[in-house]
């Protein structure tokens, strides 16, 4: 039985977790943080990424809480005339699995759930990666805690600022893309009845906010995004002033500025968005970076966290071949990073549209559309390796 240990219990981790342990490995998975708590904010979950969750034993579990993707628009900032419909339907009819909207801490909760029924002792909490040692027949792990772990595969799933990335390849640190974010909860309960219904984005000026219904529809969801030169502070949970905000998106229209105004002081952040130069390779030996960890992208698509669904499943399948644990990571890899990149050159594209002049906008030259028209229909299961 191969045994494989994952580094971080986020998204990808998780997913990898519970891929990995049913064509049959022994998985561990350990996060450095002593507690998962209930933080984050919407997540949108395409079917590319939803087929994989439903694959997994998770479709009702998940469509409990997740709301289901409808028809949204992207509007004018100051005037809020729609420029584009967007309907996820055809990519539901296609593929037949959902696209879904949910809260990140819902996802991560089911993931863990779902773990801990597999595999009860998989999950270990409070672990510190200190170094990797890769070898011929193995690859160990130091942690912080004094224990040495030796696998027969590791895999780095621990998001942008990877302990591991920079312990397996040279120590190129996170670079600031230009762009700050803030990240807010409203309860529905306290929105008018227009604002329930409006989802979608609105762009212009140099900025863009889109918004969205998680947790049953109790709450809305918003990432609100503009440029700034620099970004000194540590972390993606900063707590922002609500001021702030306003001022940042003062001239946007008036369901904006309303949507803003509702937010509850204690579920409002901010943080810089972070990128990583674009790696040659993911794998050294018997350790792969999965995830975020190795080809972090600008969130413009909603599709950092399928990707490393994504890539949690073509491991998987990769490893189940049989012909051995380097082989399986360098095809898994091969497979792999073609599509990644494409969908990375894509999300900086959609960067590039939001934030220029809005009023030369030609919905028929969307990236979103024009050049992934298999963005949402890739099968994780099927595609080969």
């Amino acid at each position: 039985m191969n045994r494989i240990s994952i580094i971080g219990a986020g998204i990808g981790g998780l997913t990898a977790a519970l891929a990995l342990h049913d064509v049959g490995a022994h998985v561990t998975v350990y996060e450095q943080a002593k507690h998962l708590t209930d933080e984050g904010a919407g997540i949108q979950i395409a079917p590319n990424a939803s087929r994989i969750l439903c694959h997994l034993g998770l479709r009702h579990v998940l469509a409990a809480d997740a709301v289901a993707a409808s028809t949204s628009a992207y509007r004018h900032y100051r005037t809020g005339a729609v420029l584009k419909i967007n309907d996820p339907s055809e990519s539901v009819r296609r593929t037949g699995f959902p696209y879904w909207r949910i809260h990140r801490a819902d996802l991560q909760r089911a993931l863990v759930s779902a773990l801990a029924r597999r595999a009860p002792d998989a999950l270990h909490l409070g672990w510190q990666v200190l170094a990797v040692e890769t070898g011929s027949d193995n690859v160990s792990l130091v942690f912080s805690n004094g224990q040495r772990v030796t696998s027969d595969l590791v895999v780095a799933a621990d998001g942008i600022r990877s302990t591991v990335r920079s312990m397996l390849f040279a120590r190129d640190t996170p670079h600031f893309e230009g762009y700050v974010a803030w990240r807010g909860l409203v309860p529905m309960a306290d929105l008018p009845e227009r604002l329930r219904t409006m989802g979608g984005a609105s762009f212009g000026g140099g900025r863009f906010i889109v918004n969205y219904a998680v947790r049953r529809g109790e709450l809305m969801n918003f990432v609100a995004i503009a440029r700034h030169e620099t970004w000194e502070e540590e972390g993606w949970r900063i707590p922002s002033r609500l001021a702030e905000l306003q001022e940042a998106f003062t001239d946007f229209h008036d369901d904006v500025q309303e949507l803003i105004g509702h937010t509850p002081p204690d579920r409002l952040f901010k943080w810089g968005i972070f990128g990583r130069p674009r790696l040659p390779s993911w794998v050294q030996g018997r350790a792969s970076l999965l995830g975020d960890a190795a080809h972090p992208m600008l969130p413009y698509l909603a599709q950092g966290g399928a990707m490393a669904i994504e890539d949690a499943m073509l491991l998987a399948r990769a490893v189940a071949n049989g012909d051995g644990h380097v082989s399986a990571l360098q095809r898994w890899e091969t497979a792999r990073m073609p599509r990644v990149n494409r969908v990375s050159d894509a999300s900086a594209a959609m960067a590039a549209m939001f934030h220029t002049d809005v009023d030369a906008y030609d919905p028929s030259r969307d990236v979103s559309a024009g050049r992934l028209p298999d963005l949402a229909t890739f099968d994780a299961l099927t595609a080969p390796i």
